[in-house]
């Protein structure tokens, strides 16, 4: 009886080999939709074969059907005891995956899940560091180029790519520095431009980011016209991303946004209820109440007008 099931196991065994050499011969005969039905034959027999699956995903991504060709990319992702050049093949897949979309943000994800695939990859690296710069995410940025520079015969053009990354770092640095003594000596207007400098040439430098908000959150405040506002908000929105705690940033933040109109009430009900929750008992608080109050009543006799 064992060994008719061994037989058995083996005649199984070799019909999915053969409708595997079969599914290659006609993916290069660009006869995708055998290919398809030929690997799904084989995975029938063997859920678990990488390579079945990666030729599958493969030949979907030739028919532009990217979900498809996606979902069985993280299938292959699941599988254990995946051999280095199984690895080396679902990197390069998520790769070429990642050149296909115009969406940044989808793209550094599908390449984080292709350097998580083979972490040697020079491809990804160098395409994932290229867009981490893109994105102004540096030190992230760094740290792909560094490995990158390890695995390259020539590292000389990574490393030149950090020391760019690393002088703009610098100069965001002295700009912040720059702008704090301004700050301090009272000069208000010089330490806003050289604060804006260090935001803008390193996003990532939070401190600048958020003392440059303050800064000009507050100028625009002042100044009302709804240009200020539209940019005083965006300015502090980015403050409060990066000091999600500090009440000064988030309260103003909450008063722009009423005064900016109807339009931007839910957003300044919103805010001054994280500014409330941030100190219950502090100095704003019987304005946060009061604002949440009366906003809340405006927005509902707005929303009854229009129904």
């Amino acid at each position: 009886m064992q060994n008719r099931l061994l037989l058995l196991l083996f005649i199984l065994f070799m019909f999915a080999c053969a409708h595997l050499k079969d599914a290659r011969q006609a993916y290069n005969q660009k006869d995708y939709q055998r290919t398809i039905r030929l690997c799904r034959a084989h995975i029938k027999q063997d859920s678990t074969d990488a390579d079945a699956l990666l030729l599958l995903s493969r030949t979907y991504l030739n028919l532009d059907s990217a979900d498809q060709s996606l979902h069985i990319l993280f299938r292959v992702k699941t599988l254990e005891n995946r051999s280095k050049q199984q690895n080396t093949a679902l990197s390069d897949q998520l790769r070429r995956h990642a050149s296909k979309t115009n969406n940044r943000s989808e793209a550094i994800a599908l390449l984080m899940e292709a350097e998580s695939a083979d972490s040697l990859n020079r491809s990804v690296l160098d395409t994932l560091a290229t867009l981490l710069i893109s994105q102004n995410e540096f030190q992230k940025a760094k740290e792909r180029l560094y490995r990158l520079a390890d695995l390259s015969q020539d590292p000389l053009s990574c490393l030149n790519r950090i020391n760019l990354i690393e002088n703009r770092q610098a100069f965001a640095v002295s700009e912040y520095e720059q702008g704090m003594a301004a700050l301090k000596s009272g000069h208000k207007e010089k330490a806003e431009n050289h604060l804006k400098k260090a935001a803008d040439a390193d996003p990532g430098f939070s401190e600048a980011v958020f003392q440059y908000g303050l800064l000009a959150g507050n100028r625009l405040y002042r100044k009302g016209s709804q240009d200020a506002l539209s940019e005083a908000i965006g300015i502090l929105r980015a403050a409060v991303h990066v000091r999600p705690d500090n009440i000064e940033a988030v309260f103003l933040l909450a008063k722009t946004l009423e005064r900016k109109g109807q339009d931007t009430l839910g957003d300044a009900i919103e805010y001054y209820g994280r500014a409330l929750k941030l100190a219950p008992n502090g100095k704003y608080a019987r304005t946060c109440r009061n604002k949440i109050e009366k906003l809340e009543k405006r927005k509902a006799f707005w929303e009854k007008g229009k129904n």
